[in-house]
């Protein structure tokens, strides 16, 4: 059965963007004229002649100078002063003698300013969305300002926040089956501590599975740490871990995964703990496309408040030729939907990269992960592994969305004929 809803009731309008570039083109030309109509101010160049002009506010002076000297008003339409700052503006050039004819075009222009945002966004928090939607430029000012707001208030409800969180892959071809990859994952949190006393939290997930979301085959996972796994499924690189310890509990989640919590009651800066964990499965993923297989799949969730979000694959040499990492960021409203592929729908806006950064650890280095690149070296003098072969793939994401799945891929390549091998 298909259910289908239509909203009525709302009265046709103009299209948002083709209204809103000419209302704003109308205050832009409005303001100005009105510049250059300020008795005795002299030729305005600059935002402090303005300021000095009329004697306003430095950051009020600035905001109506670089709009009305824009290229491209709907650039800066997150710019423009809310309508009290700029009928404020108004008053100040009415004392100092602006023309009536300025004043009056100014007064229509703001008022078609104000119309706009009632009628198409209801705030003027909804209208910078939508405005920074319509460009690139606006659109990443717009996320940077909005995902450093979501971080702070989601730190707020849950209780917790992070420095950093981390979730770096390293793949490589299996010793005992050419046609499998190992996968090494290292993940955790740095830098976490509660603002409520007494919140659990889950700092890691772990799980492996085919494209779809199923999980055909054992997997074994050893701790890359030995000496590190305080209970089953917590494999800590005790080695770059605060101390003291902290408790944890693992508990099954769906889809075969573990959820890896954290307890406690200190909250601040005496909670504060970095918590790293670090594992290998062996002969756990396909090297060549299969029935269920055709790319290799990195996911880092997002489930805590966190400034920064580093989330590195490595790739072995040889081990699939030329990649071209894809970066994609979907929306986890929909808790039980595990497969990002069959979820175009959820994926978010957000103008982030993949970086490549050379090959092994020595070029891992990042101040948001103290002792990183040492950190990866460790890791791969456990496995027998030479790291100077890896290639690196860093996507790093500053206020990550919470909760969303920041997951890299790559295209497996086809097996190669029996002569090729």
């Amino acid at each position: 059965m298909h259910v289908a809803i239509n909203l009525t009731g709302t009265p046709e309008t103009e299209p948002f963007e083709k209204q809103a570039a000419l209302v704003l083109r109308e205050l832009k030309a409005s303001l100005l004229v009105l510049i250059g109509s300020i008795p005795g101010a002299g030729e305005i160049k600059k935002a402090a002649d303005l300021q000095r002009a009329l004697r306003i506010r430095t950051t009020l002076a600035w905001q109506v100078y670089k709009f009305a000297l824009s290229a491209d008003p709907l650039a800066e339409g997150c710019n423009i002063p809310g309508v009290g700052a700029l009928k404020r503006f108004l008053d100040e050039a009415v004392k100092h003698g602006v023309p009536t004819n300025c004043l009056d075009s100014c007064r229509s222009a703001i008022s078609s300013f104000e119309e706009l945002i009632e009628t198409h966004a209801g705030s003027r928090t909804a209208f910078d969305s939508m405005i920074a939607s319509l460009t690139a430029d606006g659109s990443d000012q717009i996320d940077a300002q909005q995902k450093r707001a979501a971080f702070r208030a989601n730190s707020h409800i849950w209780g917790v926040q992070a420095k950093t969180r981390l979730a770096c892959y390293i793949y490589d071809v299996a010793a005992n089956a050419t046609d499998k990859m190992d996968v090494a994952v290292i993940r955790g949190l740095v830098d976490l501590r509660r603002l409520r006393s007494g919140a659990s939290w889950t700092i890691a997930r772990i799980g492996i599975s085919d494209d779809d979301g199923k999980s055909r085959h054992p997997v074994i996972r050893e701790p890359i740490d030995p000496q590190g796994e305080i209970i089953k499924g917590v494999p800590l690189l005790r080695a770059f871990c605060s101390e003291p310890i902290p408790t944890f509990t693992s508990m099954p989640a769906a889809f075969g995964m573990t959820n890896v919590q954290i307890e406690g009651d200190s909250i601040g800066n005496q909670s504060s703990i970095t918590c790293i964990l670090g594992d290998i499965s062996r002969c756990a993923l396909a090297r060549y496309q299969d029935e269920h297989n055709l790319q290799q799949t990195s996911q880092a969730l997002v489930r805590t408040p966190c400034e920064v979000l580093i989330h590195d694959v490595l790739v072995g040499k040889g081990i699939m030729g030329d990649i071209s990492p894809e970066l994609a960021i979907y929306g986890d409203h929909r808790s039980g939907d595990a497969i990002p592929e069959e979820r175009e729908c959820d994926l978010l806006p957000m103008r982030e990269s993949i970086t490549y950064l050379g090959k092994g650890p020595s070029v891992m280095h990042t101040p948001d992960i103290p002792g990183y690149a040492e950190m990866i070296q460790y890791t791969f003098d456990r496995l027998g592994r030479d790291g100077s072969l890896f290639d690196v793939y860093r996507c790093r994401v500053e206020y990550p969305v919470m909760p969303s799945s920041v997951v890299v891929r790559f295209d497996l390549p086809q097996r190669p004929s029996s002569s090729e091998e």
